[in-house]
């Protein structure tokens, strides 16, 4: 019997080597007993929907996380993966934790759930990376306000969780769709400090968590804003005094606004025209309105989710533009000019 080492293992995630320490693949079946009407005992099953799996990893950061981007992300983007030839193409982030502890290596603990089969075959493989240099907590500049001093921050963790709802339809065994539920964000800290009480309204606080290169250039960020739900003091003999302190953010995405006017108000539109809008984190749009009138029309104009070409709909008239997206709404100050006569 031969056994494989953990050197003989690799793991991909979205065609990205993940350099981890802690690897977990687990599989289970919904199995359904069929009871017959003259029966009561059952003796045979059938499957209530796909084959459930999930992958929990933890692994240490070279660079930027190729798992960052699905906190907030269109759910409808799933991850990808390859475990020593077992491959996914269904994997959603259901928790991630990025920790940052004194002296000690950046950290990020992820769980995917996964939907529908594992294709391959399971082959020990050769990792042959050498010379990587891991991220850890020099690497980090971690910002907060009213929290605590900056100056005396013993740890800092990072945390998402989000669940899932699938949708399926008669005769096929996967979901044909697959929506993101409640969604939260969160920081743990904790620091040699005094810590004080809570008002009954919380208090805000904002964090942000910058990795940075070897020569000190920004690699990624993880910004918070949120509401302090808790805080705690301890200490034991010989040791110092620690607080501890909780913020939680229910809104994932960053507010869309507009850049000034947002678009062309000296020009005037009339129902089927493109105009053009800019502005600042129109990633995950959900709706877009000309008062109660649904832009059904729209396209981004390039990476950054700071352009977009919107065709205006049958029967606007003149009036704000309303872009409504995961990290909230925002309305023009000034009317887009619609005429129907042109």
């Amino acid at each position: 019997m031969s056994f494989i080492k953990y050197n003989n293992v690799k793991l991909d995630l979205n065609g990205q080597s993940i350099y981890a320490n802690d690897v977990s693949l687990s599989f289970s079946s919904n199995l359904t007993p069929v009871y017959l009407s003259d029966d009561r005992s059952a003796f045979t099953f059938k499957g209530s929907q796909d084959s459930a799996s999930s992958i929990s990893v933890s692994y240490y950061l070279t660079g930027a996380d190729p798992l960052k981007n699905h906190i907030s992300d269109d759910p409808t983007t799933g991850i990808g993966g390859n475990f020593c030839g077992l491959t996914f193409e269904s994997g959603y982030l259901s928790s991630y934790a990025i920790n940052v502890n004194q002296f000690s290596k950046v950290e990020v603990n992820a769980d995917i759930d996964i939907y529908g089969d594992l294709a391959g075959k399971f082959v020990k493989q050769q990792r042959t990376e050498t010379g990587l240099r891991f991220l850890d907590s020099s690497d980090c500049t971690i910002g907060h306000t009213g929290v605590s001093p900056e100056d005396n921050l013993k740890s800092f963790s990072y945390k998402y969780s989000s669940s899932f709802a699938s949708k399926y339809v008669a005769g096929k065994i996967k979901p044909v769709e697959i929506r993101a539920l409640q969604k939260k964000v969160s920081a743990e800290i904790s620091h040699y400090h005094t810590g004080s009480n809570i008002p009954y309204s919380g208090e805000e606080a904002s964090v942000n968590l910058v990795l940075n290169d070897k020569d000190g250039n920004e690699i990624d960020n993880y910004l918070l804003h949120g509401k302090v739900t808790s805080k705690s003091m301890s200490t034991s003999a010989g040791g110092l005094i620690e607080s501890q302190s909780s913020v939680t953010q229910n809104l994932i995405n960053d507010t869309p606004s507009f850049s000034g006017d947002g678009f062309d108000t000296s020009e005037t539109f009339k129902p089927g025209d493109a105009i053009k809008v800019t502005g600042y984190n129109f990633n995950n749009i959900t709706k877009i309105n000309f008062l109660e009138i649904e832009a059904k029309t729209f396209t981004k104009n390039d990476n950054t989710n700071n352009s977009l070409t919107i065709t205006i709909p049958p029967k606007a008239i003149q009036c704000p533009i309303e872009i409504r997206t995961y990290g909230g709404k925002v309305v023009s100050s000034n009317s887009v000019n619609i005429s129907q006569s042109l």
